[in-house]
């Protein structure tokens, strides 16, 4: 510009930044904690029945470099009426709980915590469930490396008191066990897709006859630009339903889906398709309505 006659019309001015600075963690009134609460209520209504249904829960997180914490809290209640030729018929189901849980960082390849938990469901013949879990936790790659892959190996262990509504296929109302669980996941997130399995083996002590192993997996392909192949399978081999209520099903149980009932294994497979299209350019923030 100064070898242009534009220098004539050249002018610098400075100004103050009053851009605002972004808040540091020394200066978060939350201490990083993050907060959620849901709830909800549905009504439906036909002429020969009708169904309530009422939720909420909340959950409370604290995440960074040396401690992640996490805890949720939930409750659900559910109701179906019908009305038939021998008068109305009710069904009631619910559920609540809490599950907590703390985790230390022990450099970037170990993890220790512990969780505890109360649950109480119908469904289940659960009147109140009390468990407390120590946990250890070895990563094979680097945690900085979670976003891209991940290969970690588990290990819980604790007890676990249960109380139960009905009388258990075993002839138990209420009763301890000491419960040890080992798991392998693998999540790795590649220019072709990605890919999660998961391995979990758990029994009880010390009858390890009473074992569930579960393995789940869920790939996503990517076939070409914006279209990709998804898929989703799981298993589960099943023998410690411990929990089971002595006596018949009753029909109303069986058809609504109210009990749990006896089965050796538990299995399902997803396949769908999905295709990304529309702008490149589309990264603006808009929450309106």
């Amino acid at each position: 510009v100064l070898h242009t006659p534009q220098v004539r019309q050249l002018r610098i001015e400075q100004s103050e930044n009053k851009e605002k600075q972004p808040i540091s963690p020394e200066d978060d009134p939350w201490d990083s904690w993050v907060f959620e609460v849901e709830g909800g209520v549905s009504v439906d209504r036909e002429q020969q029945q009708k169904e309530f249904d009422i939720d909420t829960d909340f959950s409370a997180r604290r995440i960074t470099e040396a401690w992640r914490i996490r805890s949720f809290f939930w409750a659900n209640y559910e109701r179906e009426t019908f009305d038939g030729e021998e008068g109305a018929l009710t069904s009631d189901a619910h559920s609540n709980g809490a599950w907590m849980m703390a985790v230390k960082s022990l450099g970037p390849h170990w993890s220790a915590g512990v969780a505890s938990s109360m649950r109480a469901d119908t469904y289940d013949n659960i009147q109140r469930r009390f468990q407390v879990e120590p946990a250890v936790e070895y990563s094979y790659w680097d945690y900085a490396e979670a976003e891209r892959r991940e290969l970690l190996f588990i290990y819980r262990t604790g007890p676990r008191y249960t109380t139960y509504i009905d009388t258990t296929i075993f002839n138990e109302i209420a009763e301890p066990h000491w419960r040890q669980e080992f798991e392998v996941r693998l999540n790795s997130t590649q220019p072709w897709g990605s890919a999660d399995f998961d391995v979990e083996a758990s029994h009880f002590l010390p009858d390890v006859k009473r074992y569930r192993l579960e393995m789940r997996g869920e790939l996503s392909l990517r076939l070409f630009r914006g279209f990709s192949l998804n898929l989703n399978a799981a298993f589960e081999r099943v023998n410690d339903q411990v929990n089971l209520a002595r006596g018949d099903v009753s029909t109303e149980d069986l058809l609504l889906r109210r009990r749990e009932l006896a089965t050796d294994y538990r299995a399902s497979f997803r396949v769908g398709l999905g295709y990304t299209f529309g702008s490149l350019y589309n990264n603006v923030v808009n929450t309106r309505l």
